[in-house]
């Protein structure tokens, strides 16, 4: 059937057409018109990691806009705690050590104006890891591509009301390595970041594209900061660097920490928790370096960790392999992907932007996966 339509419906569609478009291609290229403009001396953000023990110290990373001599106060009902710096920064990664495990501390960040000490920050919180294997829960999120396209913010408003110890960024926090992206990304991530140790892995876009030095500028992580393991709770997360797609490299120290941290957590009845960005496995197609698959997937097949979470592909899918169960975690900015290649072993899959929160209770971690309004898609229980 052949459909006429006038020439001034004709216009008319071109119209909407040529709208529709003008709104999408505003939307995708303002944020980095904005991003691009903006000077790199007048930005303020506060974020959390651990680079030692989860269970005795906390490292406190902020920048501000001048040169300034630094204290931080911190405290809560039964101590009280001063670290001063002895040199002025623009940028600072304090670690504060001998706090005491599964306590919740106060902070304040301040200067020195003179002999006068001067409170910049406002009061935040952050709380030490148990002692022992009390339950907690992990807010998990990935490419976010900042600046991203007003997506990042939506998710982040969602974020800051959900009940969660601390954040894994599996990776692509920023669109490219430029530092006016990274500048965006902590100044929207700060919004939780600022109270809950934010544990980032790289991706292929802070690694390919230029931003391999601000990545280590930025982060103040354990170990090699690229890749690493810390012990939380009953849970051993381990973070490996799975960052090119092109050029991908494993060097012996990386696979000896991996064999080491998971027998660790046999020996200790932890579970064992991988994170990485980049696939080895293909639902979604992508582009993958062979010998990524190669050395991967033999040593996560033999090794067996209870769950391997992974970014990258901008969607969301849940598979179990070899007593694994593989999630690859849909993005909180980036554009969604809209295809899958493999439907026959995926037991569960979403379009969409989306995050994670993972609860570690005793013997069960419970997996709730929801898309940027909160609402619930996926729920998962693997028990042991």
């Amino acid at each position: 059937m052949v459909v006429h339509i006038s020439a001034k419906d004709a216009v008319k569609l071109f119209f909407l057409k040529t709208l529709f478009l003008s709104i999408f291609l505003i939307s995708v290229v303002l944020p980095y018109i904005t991003n691009s403009l903006r000077t790199t001396d007048d930005w303020e953000a506060i974020w959390l990691s651990w680079s030692d023990d989860p269970k005795t110290t906390i490292t406190i990373s902020w920048r501000w806009d001048s040169e300034r001599r630094a204290y931080i106060l911190y405290w809560n009902e039964t101590f009280r705690g001063l670290v001063e710096t002895d040199y002025p920064s623009e940028m600072f990664h304090i670690t504060i050590q001998g706090l005491s495990p599964g306590c919740r501390y106060n902070y304040v960040i301040g200067y020195f104006a003179g002999d006068i000490m001067k409170n910049w920050s406002d009061i935040y919180r952050f709380r030490t890891a148990p002692e022992g294997s009390g339950s907690f829960k992990v807010l998990v999120h990935t490419d976010t591509h900042a600046p991203s396209f007003g997506y990042f913010q939506r998710f982040i408003s969602n974020a800051v009301a959900e009940d969660f110890d601390f954040i894994i960024h599996l990776g692509d926090m920023v669109q490219d390595g430029r530092k006016e992206f990274w500048i965006n990304f902590l100044e929207t991530e700060s919004e939780i970041a600022s109270t809950h140790p934010l544990m980032a892995i790289p991706g292929n876009h802070e690694v390919m594209y230029g931003g391999m030095d601000n990545y280590q500028l930025f982060m103040a992580l354990p170990g090699e900061e690229f890749w690493y393991y810390f012990v939380y709770g009953s849970a051993m997360f381990i973070c490996l660097n799975v960052s090119s797609y092109d050029k991908f490299v494993f060097p012996e120290e990386e696979r000896e920490m991996f064999i080491s941290a998971i027998k660790y957590a046999e020996e200790h009845g932890l579970w064992k928790i991988v994170c990485l960005h980049i696939p080895p496995i293909e639902i979604f197609p992508h582009r993958v370096d062979e010998d990524e698959r190669k050395i991967l997937i033999p040593l996560l097949s033999k090794y067996q960790p209870d769950l391997v979470l992974m970014g990258h592909d901008h969607a969301y899918a849940r598979e179990k392999v070899n007593n694994t169960t593989y999630i690859i975690v849909g993005p909180s900015g980036g554009f969604p992907h809209v295809y899958i290649g493999d439907t026959d072993s995926v037991d569960h899959y979403e379009f969409g932007y989306g995050y994670m929160i993972l609860e570690i209770s005793g013997d069960n971690i419970t997996i709730t996966y929801k898309n940027i309004n909160g609402e619930i898609l996926d729920r998962y229980v693997i028990s042991r």
